[in-house]
């Protein structure tokens, strides 16, 4: 493969990456770690191209960059780990705005990025960092308002009050039974008693009689 090759084909797939991970870098996460182990490849091979000036080379080097820096951050765990990891990230990228250059082969024919219809969306660092704070953002308000809003079981609730009815009412009906069990045993002492009393008053009467006889 010729270096205009290899160039173009690093410009065409740095594009693409930058859509995916502008328009949803959550859903191509994996899909973007297999472009990157190409776009790797393709710059190390333009390393090796001397018609390539040392500032545009920066520039793909600091582009290729910038995507593992995304993916690093999409595989942490937390929204709000993705969101302090995201805001971390400069607000202005170097060489952002810069035209990826025109390469003229030796027919005279003039290849760029900008005169290919498939590439003409030019996708922006600050645009991709801007999208999924926005993303991250929005989980962590999801997570807040999930949070402070518990669930509420309605049959657990129902089995609650249940529970609860039941204990009272079994509380009330041993009361009921303690208390009859009280009037019942005071009565029996109040017969028992009134048996003693007479009793104690039978005895001498029965004694007095027996000496008459």
């Amino acid at each position: 493969m010729s270096p205009l090759t290899d160039e173009l084909n690093f410009q065409r797939l740095l594009h693409r990456c930058k859509k995916l991970s502008r328009d949803a870098l959550a859903d191509n996460k994996y899909k973007l770690e297999a472009f990157l182990r190409v776009l790797e490849d393709l710059y190390m091979k333009l390393q090796d191209d001397k018609t390539i000036v040392n500032d545009v080379l920066m520039q793909y080097g600091r582009e290729f960059h910038n995507l593992k820096i995304l993916i690093d951050v999409e595989k942490k765990k937390t929204a709000e780990e993705k969101f302090e990891a995201m805001q971390a990230l400069p607000k202005i990228f170097p060489g952002e705005g810069q035209e990826l250059r025109q390469r003229t082969s030796a027919v005279g024919t003039s290849n760029s990025i900008s005169g290919d219809g498939e590439l003409e969306d030019k996708v922006s660092n600050a645009v991709i960092k801007a999208a999924n704070e926005a993303v991250y953002r929005a989980d962590i308000r999801r997570q807040l308002m999930a949070g402070s809003k518990p669930d509420f079981d309605i049959k657990t609730a129902t089995n609650e009050v249940d529970f609860l009815n039941n204990q009272e009412t079994t509380q009330a009906e041993l009361s009921e039974d303690l208390l009859k069990l009280t009037l019942a045993l005071k009565q029996n002492v109040t017969v028992a008693g009134s048996v003693v009393k007479e009793d104690n008053a039978f005895i001498p009467k029965k004694g007095q009689q027996n000496q008459s006889n």
